[in-house]
């Protein structure tokens, strides 16, 4: 019987559904009060969370962050993006470390955005960040994750963007609703995605 802990959103839900399907007890966070027995409320960034949360769990999965599918990206919004990806991941990652020998595998979300924009080139785990500001904030986000300590595995996730209707097609439907699609690019550039 395992056990884990997992955040929701797009990835989450889909990922809790079949671990549950699979046998596996999952516990989800939420930011409000819970409704079944297997929701824990927490408030990353303004309270820690208490460490007896994780405890006995097989996987702490971090995939907390607000979408990048969401556009313009203001100044204001560029704020959420980083803070709703750094202060989930702090929180969780700190309460992993407070358990030191019997705590979790952490495995944290990441994006294929850390290398940045690199045409032509064969990249790899080994290829250094970008300068983008999405790079640089995966560089920032993956630090966090690997605050959860040298007690535990920490699995960094470098997923692209997810092609589904509620993913990265969300903006793109409803520009081809209002008749003002067209090209993304040239038709030579190259677009990373995975399916849900």
């Amino acid at each position: 019987d395992c056990r884990g802990d997992v955040l929701m959103g797009l990835i989450g839900t889909a990922l809790a559904s079949s671990l549950r399907a699979d046998g596996f007890e999952v516990t989800t966070l939420v930011r409000r009060a819970p409704r079944v027995p297997s929701e824990v409320e927490w408030s990353p960034g303004e309270r820690e969370l208490d460490p007896d949360v994780l405890a006995g769990a097989d996987a702490v999965v971090a995939l907390g962050g607000a979408s990048v599918g969401r556009l313009p990206w203001t100044r204001r919004y560029r704020r959420e993006l980083v803070e709703s990806r750094l202060t989930t991941t702090r929180t969780l990652a700190t309460a992993v470390r407070t358990l030191r020998d019997d705590a979790p595998a952490f495995v944290s979300a990441s994006a294929v955005g850390y290398y940045g924009s690199a045409p032509g080139e064969t990249l790899t785990e080994d290829s250094l960040p970008g300068d983008t500001f999405l790079a640089q904030l995966c560089v920032r986000w993956e630090q966090e994750a690997r605050r959860a300590g040298e007690h535990t595995t920490v699995s960094l996730l470098r997923t692209a963007p997810i092609i589904h209707r509620r993913g990265v097609l969300k903006p793109l439907i409803q520009l081809t609703r209002f008749g003002l699609a067209g090209p993304i690019g040239p038709g030579r550039q190259i677009w990373p995605w995975i399916s849900l």
